[in-house]
């Protein structure tokens, strides 16, 4: 199955380079994608206007500049913080077409190293290369694998190597909105180490930054999250089918945003305590590192169809479980569903996200519920030293 998904995936970009709807057309300009605002900023960045990428209509002043009216009417806003910049401005160095395919190959790099990471096999490296949610992200150009690859790298060292896996941490920081649940529970289960170097991190490239692209990147990017929020979150300024998030399907059905919230918050808030519950305790890593990656995406009331590479973080942790207690008919089957839902995006035009996550939870308590030994949130912290720094 992997190897035909695979073999798919490769034929669509072939077919869609060729027919230049990828990357750049038969012109030689660049496609309408995401990566258009990527590339905007670092070249704003490179010409020492960094703070100007958070004006869509300067961004898109630069694209018609260089392009022509080709990407006139392209309209995606670039609001990452500061510290993003730090990743986008060599891509302003380089040509449109050469920067687009050193972005996606580098991050494809760096996904399928922390997958391999978790669990070092062969196997696995297709496993994640043929992961349905990869395309979507590949074709858009967007920086879901650059996320996958480092909460995954994260999960895969935290116990290893805490001092590296903290420094990953941080620097997910660029995407904070994966981010909420990662300082509570490397706190809760005494991980002071990781903490210490993921706010280091985080507080170490800020200040490059901020000495790099000038200062006023700060207010720029306040003003940018802010009007984001408002226009994403409350005017659906994306429609919300493209929202992979439970509240971006509760808006769908035509729920006002007070009720919207009230839906999400109660079901991230009841993601995050069962995830500290698990990790504060005896349950395998396995399922505790799953359950984080699963989380993440969980209680994230923003999230698109290119940020799903990330479930592959859960699906190849559990899929390490299974090796050391085999997963059963039912787990393997919820397995299967999970990696595969994002298939259906295109063609229901409705959030697969929130079935993908509680297929994952139920896998995961499944896995739990059936574990020979296991405690409740409850167990005296350093009783599992082994967890902990």
């Amino acid at each position: 199955m992997t190897a035909g998904l695979l073999v798919a995936h490769l034929w669509v970009l072939g077919q869609s380079l060729a027919e230049g709807l990828w990357i750049v057309g038969h012109d030689g300009l660049p496609r309408v994608t995401d990566f258009n605002a990527y590339w905007a900023a670092g070249r704003l960045a490179v010409e020492g206007h960094a703070a100007s990428a958070y004006d869509v209509t300067k961004l898109v002043a630069l694209l018609t500049r260089q392009f022509g009216d080709t990407l006139s009417a392209a309209n995606f806003p670039f609001f990452y913080p500061p510290l993003f910049f730090l990743a986008v401005a060599p891509l302003g160095l380089f040509p449109y077409a050469v920067a687009a395919a050193l972005w996606i190959g580098a991050t494809l790099v760096a996904y399928l190293a922390a997958m391999r990471a978790i669990l070092p096999r062969r196997e696995i490296l297709l496993l994640a290369l043929a992961a349905p949610a990869l395309l979507w992200c590949i074709c858009v150009g967007q920086n879901g694998l650059l996320t996958a690859a480092l909460a995954g790298g994260a999960l895969a060292l935290l116990d290893r190597r805490p001092v590296v896996a903290g420094m990953l941490f941080g620097t997910l920081a660029y995407k904070p909105q994966f981010g909420l649940l990662i300082p509570l529970v490397l706190a809760a289960t005494g991980r002071w180490r990781a903490f210490a170097s993921a706010a280091a991190t985080l507080a170490a490239l800020l200040a490059l930054s901020g000495i790099a692209f000038g200062w006023n990147i700060f207010p720029g990017f306040v003003d940018a999250m802010t009007s984001a929020n408002a226009s994403l979150l409350g005017k659906g300024a994306l429609p919300w089918f493209k929202m992979q998030s439970i509240y971006g399907f509760a808006r769908m059905t035509g729920l006002g945003a007070p009720a919207a919230w009230a839906i999400h918050g109660t079901l991230a808030l009841a993601a995050a305590v069962a995830t500290l519950m698990l990790w504060r305790g005896k349950a395998a890593y396995e399922l505790k590192a799953a359950a984080l990656a699963t989380a993440m995406l969980a209680v994230s009331p923003y999230s698109c169809i290119y940020d799903l590479p990330l479930i592959t973080v859960p699906v190849i942790f559990l899929i390490r479980d299974g090796l050391a207690r085999p997963l059963t008919l039912a787990e393997k089957l919820g397995l299967g569903l999970a990696y595969m839902l994002p298939l259906v995006f295109p063609i229901a035009d409705m959030p697969v996200g929130p079935a993908i996550y509680a297929v994952l939870a139920g896998v995961i308590y499944s896995r739990w519920r059936a574990a020979p030994m296991r405690e409740g949130w409850w167990v005296r912290r350093g009783s599992n030293p082994g967890q902990l720094d």
